[in-house]
């Protein structure tokens, strides 16, 4: 955990395990919180997320 002197406020550093890019979890967002729960687990950023309900919800439509 750490803290964004510009934002004021806490953050995780989690990597994404669809792009394997880099992304901060800021408090209050549902990926902070499940962070900070489970440190262990792997994440998936907002960008990665959208697009897999994309194609789930596209699919589903079939």
């Amino acid at each position: 955990m750490f803290y964004d002197e510009d934002k004021k406020m806490f953050y995780f550093t989690l990597t994404c395990y669809v792009c394997k890019k880099a992304y901060k979890a800021y408090e209050g967002s549902p990926s902070y919180q499940l962070a900070k729960k489970n440190r262990t687990k792997t994440y998936c950023c907002e960008d990665c997320n959208n697009k897999i309900r994309y194609e789930a919800i596209k699919n589903f439509f079939r």
